[in-house]
């Protein structure tokens, strides 16, 4: 794999791991805590161990996923070792930006991830019956698609416009407008002026 590949997985991975922890991690996070500290953490303050924190600790989470994944890249890998340490440095980097853009991902598809996630939950738990949903959602698709091809064709026209065609059709082409005579007196042919000049 390249390293704009594992870039990308690891991006990928860092808004998976965000959006887990802002979902179960902060519950895990506010109970440990409140048994290390003295005051508890305040009801209004969401923090996990990668949403609410700062650099130094994402990249405490970033290093844990990264060396697991080097760790088994060297036992199972047959690479050379400059190259492990370039997958590493991508993979810290594609993390690190899933952890920045995580909070604005999930502000613009919270409703969609969220609707998702819910739909496999009951699908596993047995609530659902997926081959009635697609069948819904086939007859769904295709009674909008006609709706939409019917508003697409033209409306038959009318009897009174049918009328209206025929009789366009029947009637006779206009007639040319006669052209207007010229109001100037005919010229006179030049042999008829020699006949007169003779005569005199």
């Amino acid at each position: 794999m390249t390293l704009a590949l594992w870039i990308i997985v690891f991006f990928i991975l860092g808004i998976l791991v965000y959006y887990l922890d802002l979902q179960h991690g902060t519950d895990v996070y506010r109970k440990w805590y409140n048994l290390t500290h003295k005051e508890k953490l305040p009801a209004e303050t969401i923090r996990g161990f990668v949403a609410g924190r700062k650099f130094g600790p994402r990249i405490v989470v970033v290093l844990f996923f990264v060396s697991i994944e080097v760790g088994l890249m060297i036992l199972y890998g047959k690479l050379h070792p400059l190259e492990y340490i370039g997958l590493g440095v991508a993979e810290v980097f594609g993390m690190l930006l899933g952890f920045l853009f995580a909070p604005w991902f999930l502000k613009i598809f919270p409703g969609r991830v969220k609707n998702a996630i819910q739909y496999m939950d009951k699908i596993e738990s047995g609530e659902v019956d997926v081959k009635k949903d697609v069948i819904k959602g086939v007859a769904k698709a295709g009674k909008e698609i006609k709706e939409i091809t019917d508003e697409l064709k033209e409306a038959p026209p009318s009897e009174s416009q049918k009328q209206e065609i025929k009789q366009e059709i029947k009637a006779e082409p206009p007639k040319p407008e006669p052209k207007e005579e010229s109001k100037e007196p005919p010229k006179e042919d030049w042999r008829e002026g020699v006949k007169k000049y003779l005569k005199k």
